[in-house]
């Protein structure tokens, strides 16, 4: 594990950090409960320099305490906080190290770690956001950090968290809250953004579960016509959609591999309370009702555990929500396969009209270059027709030419080749580059092997 944790550290020296201005304040919840009292939540807004000391302080009387610090990353993966005081929040902390890399890399999915010399650390990412925190079991502390990774998710995530108050007594609070926060975005986004993509070029389109009936009509009628332009921003609009649907469904499965452990931890410790016999929980205005021992044994348990049982009963709460999330979640899965299935159909769809319209392009094409083949062809005809009459009207109006005389060809008749042939070689040479520049660049390639033969052949015989 030592082995991991140095790592872990070298491959952090690489991550950057980006120096708050002088009076930057970074977003703070605190949420505490002391003896029967329910729980508060506090909101602040604290300077760099007191960061540490607020997530160290911990009140000795209090039953539970939580504490968020929320921190912003930018594109290039830098955090919005100097790197002193990141490690100074990271010991306070007592996390492991190696959860350092998963900040560094970019880590999605939920890790676990738990080395003895720090207190257990657990980390959640997401495309949104990622979450660290730590349980100290001797006070009932937790610590997290909530970095902002896009969308400014952290104020929804304060919301859901305060909203769970109650139990934050629970090691398992921080991660109960994020699972139920990432389903009701995921839930939001999805519904204002790949569903209404998807129902709507559903419609445009005419191809769908449910399109009118009246657009199906102007689809089989052929009124509806698509241009190639179109049918390209549609294509590429519904398979950002099918990304976006696979990591929604990746990242919603991860949640619920994170509230099957919740689930499973509650089952283990109730049912361990139970063979015991020591207490068992009923929900009845958050009393805890005793059996089985005298009462004053009972009592004296109750005064040494009762941070135990405080616990113990936020995670039996939790544990008894975590069904509700479960099948919500399941549910909701189920609709984005379904709404994955859709897109991959209308992609189809969308590449058949874009192959017919193409089909369509090149017939007019066709017949475009078809048209222009009988031009060029007209053209051709009347050149060989009057070509030769015109090579001979120009022959005979040659001066150097005198065709009234005895001696046609005059002295100066060589003017007219001296000027002729070299032009005529000329258009034909720039023809030949133009239309044949690789053949021209691999002749001259080849002349240039030959001549450095040449020149080497001869420096040989001369030596």
């Amino acid at each position: 594990m030592d082995g991991i944790q140095s790592l872990a550290l070298s491959t952090y020296k690489n991550q950057i950090f980006n120096e708050p201005y002088p009076n930057h304040l970074y977003d703070c919840l605190e949420i505490l409960v002391d003896g029967n009292a329910d729980a508060q939540d506090f909101e602040s807004r604290r300077p760099e320099f007191d960061l540490a000391r607020w997530l160290g302080s911990n009140g000795a009387k209090l039953d539970a305490s939580l504490k968020v610090l929320c921190i912003d990353r930018e594109h290039n993966v830098s955090l919005g906080i100097s790197s002193a005081c990141f490690y100074d929040v990271f010991s306070v902390m007592r996390a492991d190290p190696a959860a350092t890399y998963l900040i560094r890399q970019d880590y999605d999915g939920f890790h676990e770690f738990h080395e003895e010399k720090y207190l257990l650390t657990r980390f959640i990412g997401t495309p949104i956001y990622a979450l660290l925190w730590t349980f100290d079991p001797a006070t009932h502390a937790t610590r997290a950090i909530f970095i902002q990774r896009r969308w400014a998710p952290y104020e929804e995530f304060k919301s859901v968290l305060v909203a769970h108050r109650d139990h934050i007594a629970c090691p398992w609070l921080p991660g109960f809250a994020s699972c139920h926060m990432l389903l009701r975005w995921t839930d939001r986004e999805t519904e204002k953004g790949e569903h209404q993509t998807i129902w709507n070029i559903e419609i445009s389109t005419g191809f769908g579960p449910y399109v009118p009936g009246n657009v199906k009509w102007k689809i089989k009628k052929g009124e509806l016509a698509f241009d190639i332009g179109t049918l390209t921003d549609w294509s590429q609009a519904v398979n950002e959609a099918a990304g976006n649907l696979t990591n929604k469904i990746r990242h919603l499965k991860i949640s619920q591999k994170v509230l099957e452990l919740i689930a499973q931890e509650h089952k283990t410790v109730y049912s361990e309370e139970r063979e015991r016999g020591a207490f068992r929980f009923e929900r009845e205005g958050h009393n805890t009702v005793l059996s089985k021992d005298s009462q004053s044994e009972l009592q004296a348990i109750a005064a040494e555990h009762r941070r135990v049982r405080g616990s113990q009963r936020a995670l039996h709460e939790l544990g008894r929500a975590v069904p509700v999330l479960q099948r919500q979640s399941d549910t909701f899965l189920e609709f984005l396969a379904y709404l994955h299935d859709r897109s991959e159909r209308l992609s189809d769809v969308l590449f058949a009209l874009l192959t017919h319209e193409d089909a369509g392009t090149s017939v007019k094409i066709a017949a475009i270059s078809a048209r222009d083949g009988s031009a060029m062809k007209t053209i051709a005809v009347m050149t060989m027709a009057f070509l030769p009459a015109t090579f001979f009207a120009a022959l005979f109006a040659v001066p150097s030419l005198r065709w009234d005389q005895k001696d046609v060809i005059q002295e100066n008749f060589w003017v007219y080749w001296a000027f002729t042939l070299p032009s005529t070689a000329m258009v034909f040479l720039i023809w030949f580059i133009i239309n044949e520049p690789s053949r021209l660049s691999n002749g001259l390639s080849g002349l240039r092997k030959r001549l450095r033969g040449g020149r080497a052949s001869s420096l040989r015989k001369e030596s």
